[in-house]
C-alpha cells in the first residue's frame, strides 16, 4: 500500500496492526470453494455475496451524471470525478453495497500521472493553456474503478470462404484462376480472469486500453488500501455484463480462429458460433488515476492505468492558438518579403 500523501509504504499486516478489523480469509476461503464447485458444475455464478462496505464509508451521489463514489466520511469530495460536476451530494451509503472481494493496490503515484498528463499534452503544441495548469492537474483522481473477472470455457466453430487467385502470361494472353474454398475451424479457448468494467460513467474503450493488469498481485479486500482514494461502486446490470463478457470473449475467439485460415489470395469469414461454460465471475477493484477536462462543449477523458501506467487520452486542439500561431507566421513573413522585393528591385 502506497500513502497518496506522504508516499511511505506498507504492507496490509502493518495496516491491519494499527487498525484491527475482522480477519476475513475464512469467508474467503469459503468463497473461493463456492467458486470451485460452480465451475465444476459448469453453470454460470456471480460472487455477490461480499461483505459490506463499513458504517464510516459515505456514498457521494452526482446529480448531473449519476455516477456513485464510496468515500471515508472524513474524506471531502468536491466535485464529481466523472464530469466535473461542483455539486456533489452526501448520502447514507445503502445497506446493499457490498465490499469486493479483491483488489489492486495503486503503484502509480500522483506525480506519475500528472507526468504523464503533461507528456500528453506536450504532444498537442495547440493545446488549451488551460489543460497544462496546475489547478486543472491538480483535479488527477485516484478511483478504485469496479469490475467484474470473467472466468470460463469457450467452443466455437466458424466457416471461411477462401479464394486463391493465380495468374499468369502466355504470348499475348493474359490469364487468371481463380480457385475457391470453404474452410472450417473448430476448437476450445480457456479464458482466465477477464476483466470487465461495471461503471456506466466510463467508456469501455477507454478502460480497455489501459490494460492489461497484473491481476496476479490481487489482495483480499481491505478497507486500507481505499483510504484516500476514491471507490466507485458497480452500476450495470448483471446481465448486461454478462453480455459484455460473451461479446469480448467471442471476438477474442474468433480473432484466434481467423489467424490459423492462411495461404489464400482472400479469406471471408461466413458464420461463426460460440458457445461458454463453466463461467463465473468474481467482483474486484482494480486502480485508475482519472482527469476530465471539458472544452467547447465535448469531454475529453484522461485515464491511467494505476498499476502499470498505461495511458488513453486525447487532448483537443484550441484553434484559436492555431490562428494565432499562423498569424504569427505570416506577420514575421511580411517584412522578409518586402526585403526581397527591395532586393529584388535594385
Amino acid at each position: 500500500f502506497l500513502c497518496n500523501y506522504c508516499h511511505t509504504s506498507y504492507t496490509i499486516e502493518q495496516i491491519e496492526a494499527a487498525n484491527p478489523e475482522e480477519n476475513s480469509s475464512a469467508a474467503w476461503e469459503n468463497i473461493h470453494q463456492q467458486t470451485q464447485s460452480a465451475q465444476e458444475s459448469g453453470y454460470s455464478v456471480h460472487n455477490e455475496t461480499g461483505a459490506a462496505f463499513d458504517e464510516d464509508m459515505q456514498e457521494y451521489s452526482c446529480p448531473s451524471c449519476g455516477a456513485k463514489v464510496v468515500m471515508q466520511k472524513s474524506e471531502a469530495a468536491a466535485f464529481c470525478v466523472f464530469c466535473r460536476n461542483h455539486v456533489i451530494v452526501p448520502q447514507k451509503l445503502g445497506a446493499n453495497a457490498e465490499a469486493p472481494k479483491r483488489l489492486l493496490s495503486f503503484k502509480k503515484t500522483k506525480e506519475d500521472a500528472k507526468a504523464a498528463f503533461l507528456k500528453l499534452c506536450k504532444k498537442n503544441i495547440f493545446a488549451p493553456k488551460h489543460f497544462k495548469k496546475p489547478k486543472n492537474i491538480e483535479s488527477l483522481r485516484s478511483v478504485y474503478v469496479p469490475y467484474w473477472l470473467y472466468s470460463s470455457l469457450c467452443s466455437g466453430s466458424m466457416e471461411f470462404d477462401c479464394r486463391k487467385v493465380t495468374a499468369w502470361s502466355s504470348g499475348k494472353y493474359r490469364y487468371t484462376k481463380t480457385d475457391i474454398f470453404r474452410a472450417r475451424r473448430a476448437g476450445s479457448m480457456k479464458f482466465s480472469e477477464v476483466p470487465i468494467d461495471a461503471s456506466k460513467a466510463l467508456p469501455d474503450k477507454e478502460m480497455q486500453g489501459i490494460e492489461p493488469f497484473n491481476l496476479g498481485e490481487l489482495a483480499p479486500f481491505s478497507k486500507n488500501y481505499i483510504s484516500g482514494h476514491y471507490a466507485k461502486t458497480p452500476d450495470v446490470p448483471l446481465q448486461t455484463m454478462d453480455n459484455s463478457n460473451y461479446s469480448r470473449v467471442k471476438t477474442m475467439m474468433e480473432e484466434t480462429i481467423s489467424e490459423t485460415v492462411v495461404g489464400y489470395t482472400s479469406v471471408s469469414p461466413l458464420g461463426a458460433s460460440c458457445a461458454l461454460n463453466g463461467v463465473v465471475s468474481e467482483y474486484v477493484m482494480l486502480p485508475v488515476w482519472m482527469l476530465v477536462n471539458k472544452y467547447n462543449g465535448k469531454t475529453y477523458l484522461f485515464v491511467m492505468n494505476g498499476q502499470t501506467g498505461e495511458i488513453v487520452g486525447n487532448v483537443p486542439y484550441s484553434w484559436r492558438r492555431v490562428l494565432v500561431w499562423f498569424l504569427g507566421i505570416f506577420v514575421g513573413l511580411i517584412p522578409i518579403t518586402y526585403a526581397w522585393f527591395q532586393w529584388g528591385s535594385v
